[in-house]
């Protein structure tokens, strides 16, 4: 099933960013397919979209919420670029690795700020150097959840509520689940849907961030970024009850692409 939805999502994936670069300005387009030419000689599967998502999240903040969009949308487009500089296996990252983790967000820092910096007309239109300063500092800070460091500013949490809206997009939780089913670390993909509700909804995480410092627990900051999560985790549980886990492999592969098209328009649906 995972070969099913890796196929599905690397066809399908290009239409949707063609789709979202056409509502992107001159320079985020342009920051974008900068991005593509370094991630999809990457090697991890799923990170063109992933940009697509966090990337078309991000401007569904800005238009919803009056986001600083000169800072947060090149944020955004640039966030994971420094994966571009790791060795990551076929099927995902290591995500518990904090070196890693570390690692993609300095590389990431640097190449952002190169980018920036001799892109035609960029550090004008950031209001210069400043500016570009805050992007990189935003894409050096982004997985401070999973180390165990907190954000110091709002725009960290704004771009931590857009990266997170993968999380529950459909292609990842899939991905997740079936990965962990495979090594056996989870067996029912109600139960995995639970644990991300925790993960989530709990409502003691606040009281978890204190005491524990981890900052994975952190809720969504912005009520519009809340409202998409909601209707994430309403899609996902209609598509267990729907019994997708046990689907023959070949229908499989067509539900996934219709629910990637259906994804993909309410995603776009939500930047006017």
């Amino acid at each position: 099933m995972l070969e099913s939805l890796i196929a599905v999502t690397d066809f399908l994936t290009p239409a949707f960013s063609e789709r979202l670069k056409s509502r992107l300005n001159d320079k985020e387009k342009l920051l974008y397919e900068a991005v593509e030419g370094v991630t999809f000689a990457e090697g991890n599967w799923y990170r063109p979209h992933h940009n697509f998502i966090v990337t078309a999240s991000m401007l569904s903040l800005c238009f919803w919420e009056g986001l600083d969009r000169n800072v947060l949308m090149p944020a955004a487009i640039l966030h994971d670029i420094g994966y571009s500089a790791l060795k990551i296996s076929k099927y995902g990252a290591d995500w518990n690795s904090r070196d890693k983790r570390i690692a993609h967000m300095e590389a990431g820092a640097v190449m952002a700020a190169d980018i920036l910096k001799g892109t035609a007309s960029m550090p004008a239109e950031v209001d210069g150097v400043e500016r570009v300063e805050e992007i990189v500092e935003i894409i050096r800070t982004h997985d401070n959840c999973y180390i165990g460091e907190p954000y110091e500013t709002d725009n960290q949490l704004y771009h931590r509520d857009a990266d997170r809206l993968y999380v529950m997009s459909f292609s990842s939780f899939y991905k997740d689940f079936l990965n962990y089913l495979d090594t056996g670390k989870i067996t029912s993909v109600e139960d995995y849907l639970l644990g991300r509700g925790l993960s989530f909804y709990n409502e003691s995480k606040e009281e978890v961030v204190e005491e524990s410092g981890n900052y994975k627990y952190i809720p969504f900051t912005l009520m519009t970024a809340k409202r998409l999560g909601d209707e994430q985790f309403r899609q996902r549980t209609e598509e267990i009850n729907q019994g997708v886990i046990d689907m023959h492999p070949e229908h499989f592969a067509k539900y996934s692409k219709d629910r990637l098209l259906l994804e993909a328009d309410w995603i776009l649906s939500e930047l006017s």
